[in-house]
């Protein structure tokens, strides 16, 4: 009988999922609290990519939402890390909305561990339509869950003993 060895074990990638809470101005004196989750993948120990979903949670605009891409550089020293990124994404949602569907979001933060892969940051963003008619400027709060992923079983899952 020839044995039959284990499968491959498939490799793991970084991921890093994050919820980030800010207040945008969208124009004449009205204010949209944004909540935004995305989930990353690091491809160099600087480097990481995803998708991202924003979408109104307070304010005047309720309803407006924008999915897309991610991208950001990354340098960390002992608990801290400073990060740059962009979102380009698109969307609307809100009958009174004024933003013109794309989105453009550049953002800088500065965060610390707070372990077990857990991070709290703060930073500075910039909501942007390119039709002109949003440009906001704003501080906003973060907080990111770093792991490994599996590609096949997640991590946790009970071992299988390969037999014959």
């Amino acid at each position: 009988m020839l044995p039959i060895d284990a499968p491959p074990q498939l490799p793991s990638a970084p991921v890093e999922i994050s919820v980030i809470a800010e207040r945008v101005h969208v124009g004449n004196g009205v204010h949209m609290g944004l909540l935004g989750l995305s989930y990353q993948r690091l491809f160099t120990p600087h480097w990481s990519a995803g998708v991202s979903a924003y979408g109104a949670a307070t304010g005047d605009r309720g309803g407006f939402f924008a999915w897309g891409v991610n991208g950001a550089y990354r340098y960390s020293w002992g608990p801290w890390q400073a990060e740059t990124g962009l979102f380009v994404g698109g969307g609307g949602g809100s009958p009174g909305w004024v933003g013109g569907g794309l989105m453009v979001r550049p953002h800088a933060e500065l965060s610390r561990s707070l372990g077990s892969g857990w991070r709290l940051g703060v930073g500075a963003s910039r909501v942007r339509f390119p039709n002109g008619q949003v440009d906001s400027t704003q501080p906003y709060l973060a907080l990111r869950w770093s792991g490994e992923r599996f590609l096949g079983s997640g991590a946790g899952a009970l071992p299988m003993a390969w037999n014959a």
